[in-house]
């Protein structure tokens, strides 16, 4: 009978740049969601591109989508943590010891 090799899974390189490039994506959004709320209406996202606001306002602004992103990038996480799981040959394994016999007691009948 033969062997067969362990087979080795290898991740794919490109997978942090992946994660970075969807980091830079939610920021996006989440930034565009502080500067609705910062300036009262959601529907001007075309005033995100021009840097007309006040240093506050764009303080504010960056603030409130810092806070919006870590709330993204928890939800991302949670998603990535379901979807992989748990390797179950990961688990440790528990060794089984058989247990020790009681000792009888000698009693002496008369």
């Amino acid at each position: 009978m033969v062997k067969q090799a362990e087979k080795q899974v290898k991740k794919n390189p490109l997978l942090p740049i992946f994660a970075l490039i969807l980091a830079g994506g939610l920021f996006f959004f989440a930034l565009l969601i502080a500067n609705g709320l910062v300036q009262g209406e959601i529907g001007k996202i075309a005033q995100l591109m021009t840097f007309k606001a006040s240093p506050n306002r764009w303080t504010a602004t960056i603030g409130i989508a810092f806070g919006i992103w870590l709330v993204f990038i928890a939800i991302a996480y949670f998603v990535v943590a379901v979807a992989a799981g748990r390797d179950p040959d990961d688990s440790p394994k528990i060794e089984v010891t058989p247990l020790r016999k009681a000792k009888k007691k000698q009693r002496d009948w008369k």
